[in-house]
């Protein structure tokens, strides 16, 4: 039971102390291993004030990536659903986390305009770059 506790917690027992300690990924994020995504389940990557709803495509665990297709960015309180056009991402499975349905839901009913989505895919190109060069900095 405690493994599994530790699974759901993201925790990680530290050798040293005999406690458990949390492992972050290089943008600050809890580690999740990305065998526990599966295909068209939907997570996220949560770098506040800026959130990721994407689909999983595939996970390419030899490289420990998720190959995931973006389907809402939430920019602090404004949702941009994203249409096919927008770019797929292959990034570090340990950024991402499950979303919760109770995240998911209300964003499946927002609308999708071309206006609209044309300035999601604009925000998302920004918004990858940005992080990009955050860990390229470090």
């Amino acid at each position: 039971m405690k493994d599994d506790a530790q699974f759901h917690n993201h925790e990680l027992e530290s050798p040293a102390a005999g406690r458990p300690a949390q492992v972050f990924s290089p943008l600050g994020l809890p580690l999740v291993p990305s065998t526990d995504f599966k295909p068209n389940q939907m997570v996220c990557l949560d770098q506040k004030p800026v959130v990721l709803y994407a689909e999983v495509v595939q996970v390419i665990e030899e490289r420990d990536r998720c190959w995931v297709r973006p389907r809402w960015l939430v920019v602090e309180e404004m949702v941009y659903a994203l249409d096919d056009r927008a770019p797929d991402l292959v990034w570090p499975s340990q950024d991402f986390r499950h979303a919760l349905d109770t995240e998911v839901l209300p964003l499946v009913g927002e609308p999708l305009t071309p206006t609209k989505a044309a300035q999601g895919r604009y925000k998302l190109q920004q918004w990858v770059r940005g992080l990009r060069q955050t860990i390229d900095d470090e």
